[in-house]
């Protein structure tokens, strides 16, 4: 396993989140027992889960609209509002699948359990380009401590992946966590004010 883990390394935090975010778009297309992840278990006897998927993209900004007018029988002119989907679910290509499962196994490299599921709460959040929702994530994961620190747990978690991944001994995520601090601030020449 350490062979795979040398090819892909994450440099950055911000490379680790982009890897999330490509983790929760693999699983958003991956298939698991002949259903999508995605979609839910029940409902699916007919077209209203499709349909109701759309709405709620639709009101959810995720996806777009066009009106129509068309007449009926009767010569009534009627409003007709088409949702256009997203993109279609692509299965997986075996390249795909490698670099998922590889993904996947990342995750297991943090020994904390809490610390996945705050990266996987948060990586949703990420993956749909939302901002963190630290209340929702915190009930979600049943978090003890507040919002606040859940955010700072959330990024000594990824700091924490990244010196994994990377074959750096964990104990150094402290200063993956300054410098990424000091590149948020701006000090991307790392001459931190004194």
């Amino acid at each position: 396993m350490s062979g795979v883990l040398q090819l892909s390394r994450v440099p950055t935090p911000e490379a680790m989140e982009e890897a999330l975010i490509e983790l929760r778009d693999l699983e958003w297309r991956a298939k698991a027992a002949g259903r999508s992840l995605a979609t839910s278990p029940w409902a699916s006897d007919g077209p209203w889960h499709l349909a109701q998927a759309e709405v709620s993209d639709y009101a959810a900004g995720r996806a777009e609209a066009s009106e129509t007018l068309i007449v009926n029988e009767a010569g009534r002119e009627l409003l007709v509002r088409k949702i256009d989907s997203l993109r279609p679910r692509t299965p997986l290509r075996a390249v795909e699948v490698t670099r998922y499962e590889q993904l996947l196994g990342w995750m297991e490299l943090l020994a904390d359990p809490m610390d996945r599921s705050i990266l996987w709460a948060a990586s949703f959040h990420l993956w749909r380009g939302e901002p963190m929702d630290g209340g929702g994530m915190r009930r979600r994961v049943c978090y003890a401590r507040t919002a606040r620190r859940l955010r700072e747990a959330y990024r000594q978690a990824v700091c924490m992946l990244v010196c994994r991944v990377n074959g750096v001994p964990q104990r150094h995520w402290r200063g993956v966590l300054a410098q990424w601090n000091a590149r948020r601030l701006g000090y991307d020449d790392g001459s931190l004010p004194r």
